[in-house]
């Protein structure tokens, strides 16, 4: 072999091995490329020209939702027009709420960005122990009662939802009395007189035994009429003011003109079951009825498909269209590493498009205006008459529990109490008695 052939098998060698080099670069490069294009599909980002940002997962605890119809229309669309924004929910069981999610937030391995707020209870409870954000008060909506849920000089929670107390009414059964509806201002004497009147002739008009009035088993369902005139609360201390509703219910439960308590709690009645019956000519509930009762009368689960709202009696003095809400905030957690965003998520949810996304399942926001109710009112199923779309329309609100922690215990004591005297057990005058017996050592206490 001569030296030449010997020099060109090196160069020969040493051109393979660079391109062997070359090729496995190549392969490497290929390969990482692929790689990437793979993790670009995973995240979303493949075609695309430019790089994108992962979401951001917002956790809002809720209770039942299926008691809440409004929680997924205002997720999908707040998601529609914030697309970095995904909200997952957490939710609880409607029984235990406050203290489930209290123990979470107090947990350091579970995220929480923002909650409903379900009573004022668990907002103090929650305030107090700083687990919530304080609201700036440029954030305070217009919704009349949010400046009032003060704690140590800050609000820590906004309204979105406020439940309020109307009369439901069933137009067939005061059709068949031939008697006149509701009215939007009706003193107690005139309510009382009415619900005996639909009663006896409705009745009498169909052969058998029509109720003008059924009072669900909570103590508020009776108790909340006392609290209509803003005078008293239920840490008065002095129960005498609650005198004349008992006297009043009492009278109609031994008349038969309302169903007696006892059945109601022995079957565990839903309160819908008895207005859906078709044999109930009136019925206060709060507002939080209004989607069930019209999808019941829509789908035929409810025999009771004419039907209408009223506003509550009031007492002397009081102002025709004064209520008692319950209210649904929405908090944002101390917590969060998300504050901003959960922030911007509580706005939507308090402000007009939330209020108007309310609307449309038949919830009532607390934002109300002339827009809002125009849409619940229009709701298909939603009674055409003007005084029912008047009815949603309120003046003074009054809260049914009072903004002090010592609430749990007094609904506790006072809802055993009237228990007792609807059943029998206790005399009004013993009732009574009881009840500022019972409560003088909780007022006691700071």
């Amino acid at each position: 072999m001569s030296i030449l052939s010997k020099d060109m098998s090196t160069r020969e060698k040493g051109s393979m091995e660079m391109l062997r080099k070359f090729l496995a670069a190549a392969v490497f490069l290929c390969a990482a490329g692929c790689l990437a294009g793979c993790q670009g599909m995973e995240n979303g980002t493949a075609g695309s020209g430019q790089n994108q940002t992962e979401k951001t997962t917002l956790v809002w605890a809720v209770w039942d939702t299926g008691q809440l119809p409004f929680v997924q229309d205002v997720i999908d669309a707040y998601e529609a027009e914030h697309p970095d924004i995904e909200i997952r929910v957490e939710e609880y069981p409607t029984d235990g709420y406050d203290f489930s999610l209290e123990s979470d937030l107090m947990s350091e391995d579970h995220q929480i960005d923002c909650m409903l707020i379900k009573d004022i209870p668990g907002y103090l409870s929650l305030a107090k122990k700083q687990l919530i954000l304080p609201v700036e008060e440029t954030d305070f909506s217009d919704s009349g009662i949010q400046k009032d849920l003060m704690v140590d000089g800050n609000v820590y929670t906004r309204l979105c939802r406020s439940d309020f107390n109307v009369l439901y009414y069933n137009k067939e059964l005061f059709d068949t009395a031939g008697m006149e509806y509701p009215a939007n201002d009706m003193t107690f004497e005139e309510y009382d007189a009415m619900v005996r009147e639909v009663s006896e002739k409705a009745s009498e008009a169909l052969g058998n035994h029509i109720y003008g009035v059924y009072y669900h088993t909570w103590r508020s369902t009776v108790q909340d009429f006392a609290l209509l005139d803003g005078k008293h609360t239920l840490l008065d201390g002095d129960y005498e003011f609650l005198r004349p509703v008992y006297e009043m219910v009492l009278e109609q439960q031994a008349d038969g003109i309302c169903p007696p308590y006892l059945n109601a709690k022995m079957d565990s009645m839903h309160y819908s079951t008895a207005f859906y019956s078709n044999r109930v000519a009136v019925m206060p509930m709060g507002t939080w009825f209004l989607p069930n009762l019209i999808q019941a009368a829509g789908n035929g689960e409810s025999k009771a498909d004419r039907w209408g709202i009223a506003s509550m009696p009031h007492a002397d003095g009081a102002a025709q269209d004064t209520s008692v809400a319950a209210i649904t905030g929405v908090s944002i957690s101390s917590s969060s590493a998300y504050k901003k965003e959960a922030k911007d998520f509580v706005d939507f949810l308090c402000g007009q498009e939330g209020a108007e996304i309310l609307a449309e399942t038949g919830t009532m926001p607390a934002l109300r205006n002339e827009k809002v109710t125009d849409i619940i009112s229009s709701q298909g199923g939603f009674p055409q008459d003007e005084s029912s779309r008047a009815a949603l329309e309120t003046g003074m609100i009054y809260y049914n529990q009072p903004l002090d922690t010592r609430s749990v215990m007094a609904d506790s004591i006072l809802g055993g109490i009237h228990e007792k005297i609807m059943l029998g057990e206790l005399s009004l005058d013993e009732g009574l008695a009881r009840m500022r017996e019972e409560m003088e050592t909780v007022l006691k206490e700071s």
